[in-house]
């Protein structure tokens, strides 16, 4: 954490993420991350960080933790802090809209099982939410998946086609 100020001045990076604390059972609040949100705060940098509670990334220590609204205790203490959720919090489709409309500064990152997909997407936009929403492909291991989250997107009759592309191309944290 102490190399994040020169790395950040040097211009090694603009955003932080994946921030991946809740696979090891720390919550955003530990206090443990509280140089990570008073760095991203204070520099503007958004933070990317997964919170959802698919059992491989969510220890039953912490499983209470697991939704959104996690984040809430951070935001309060951080308010000025950028944030989006990885794979936009599924399955908690209530948590994330309740995250969303008590903090501005929350996007989202739409990289979802097609399965259940369509039917998280259209909550968010029906929410009002389709201006932060971010196609996202996560997809390091496998990247054909891209194309599959691509196609789900495209395919969604819900959407106009100037929100699909918002969400592939425009949509970006005001940061």
């Amino acid at each position: 954490m102490n190399h994040f100020p020169t790395w950040y001045e040097q211009g090694r990076f603009q955003v932080i993420g994946e921030v991946l604390t809740q696979y090891s059972g720390i919550v955003p609040s530990d206090p443990i991350l509280d140089p990570l949100w008073s760095f991203a705060e204070q520099e503007g940098v958004p933070v990317g960080i997964h919170i959802n509670d698919f059992p491989i990334t969510c220890p039953e220590s912490i499983s209470n933790e697991c939704t959104p609204l996690a984040m809430k205790e951070v935001l309060e203490q951080y308010p000025d802090l950028k944030v989006y959720i990885m794979h936009a919090g599924y399955p908690h489709l209530q948590d994330m809209i309740e995250l969303m409309e008590s903090y501005p500064q929350v996007y989202v990152g739409i990289t979802l099982p097609p399965k259940g997909m369509h039917r998280y997407l259209e909550g968010l936009v029906d929410a009002g939410f389709c201006d932060r929403i971010m196609f996202g492909s996560d997809q390091m291991l496998w990247p054909e998946l891209i194309e599959l989250f691509a196609n789900a997107i495209n395919k969604a009759e819900f959407l106009t086609e100037q929100q699909k592309h918002a969400i592939f191309y425009e949509n970006e944290p005001i940061f």
